[in-house]
């Protein structure tokens, strides 16, 4: 295929659809000199539609190829993040550790803080609610009554194969509200 630059159509792909569609009223005609002016017009207006149909495709194929460079890069700072923060917590957690065991040599008032030539470092109790452990090694139905949750849960997989196996698509409640129904299959294009 040669790389050559596609050349913007003024006319917009509905417009060029809209002169398609009176076209192939004039093409139908049983009239001769209608269906010659109609051949003669759509010899013009072919290679406009095909440039304008180009011009979409490579439009789109570019966004598609932005889109996997984005994405490819959106996973690579992803990581570098994840990296950063098990760090973070890595590097946080020693520094906690080595002003706990300062604190134990010095005791709490002279190990508590600590300072640098750029920074100071405190060593703080946590405020607000205090953490619960809750055992996790007990299963649900170990744990007294009043402290499990029972939700409801919607059945999807039986109300899909019930409207599923409706002559009408369509499914109602008792009060004839309507709780599901088929919907028509989607449409795509496929770009070659």
């Amino acid at each position: 295929m040669a790389n050559t630059s596609i050349q913007p159509i003024s006319e917009t792909l509905d417009e060029l659809g809209e002169q398609l569609e009176l076209l192939s009223q004039y093409l139908e005609s049983e009239n001769p000199e209608d269906k010659a002016m109609a051949e003669e017009i759509y010899q013009q207006l072919e290679p406009k539609l095909e440039k304008k149909i180009d011009g979409y495709v490579a439009y789109i194929n570019r966004l598609k190829a932005n889109r996997e460079f984005r994405q490819l890069e959106a996973k690579r700072i992803s990581s570098l993040a994840k990296n950063d923060e098990a760090r973070i917590i890595w590097l946080t957690e020693k520094l906690l550790g080595f002003m706990e065991q300062r604190i134990e040599q010095l005791g709490e008032q002279r190990g508590r803080k600590l300072e640098g030539l750029l920074c100071k470092v405190s060593l703080c109790q946590n405020g607000g609610q205090p953490q619960v452990w809750i055992n996790s090694e007990l299963a649900v139905q170990d744990f007294p009554a009043e402290y499990v949750l029972q939700l409801p849960q919607l059945n999807t997989q039986k109300l899909k194969e019930d409207v599923l196996a409706t002559e009408s698509g369509e499914l109602c409640d008792e009060q004839g509200r309507m709780i599901a129904k088929v919907l028509p299959r989607g449409k795509h294009i496929r770009l070659v």
